[in-house]
């Protein structure tokens, strides 16, 4: 449902975005989530393996989205503080 609004939005307005990127799907990162190990120490976010694989189906949900809006407006976020930063 979310995936079809965005893409109606993007292709209604084309001036705001590379529309032709690629969405990112949720069955590759359900692939990539399988992938991660258990028990691994957290990095400097203090998010673990653990809280990603357990977390349910909504966050791996807008984790495509965000993927998707990143690599549609090629932004990547350098840190916490950028994020900050434009809010």
């Amino acid at each position: 449902m979310y995936e079809k609004r965005v893409r109606e939005y993007l292709s209604q307005h084309p001036d705001l975005c590379n529309v032709s990127a690629r969405a990112v799907e949720v069955s590759l990162l359900h692939e990539c989530i399988s992938d991660l190990k258990l028990h691994k120490a957290a990095s400097h976010d203090g998010i673990y393996n653990e809280h990603i694989i357990h977390a349910g189906p909504q966050p791996v949900v807008h984790l495509c989205l965000l993927f998707t809006a990143m690599m549609r407006h090629s932004f990547v976020l350098t840190s916490d503080s950028q994020l900050l930063n434009h809010c």
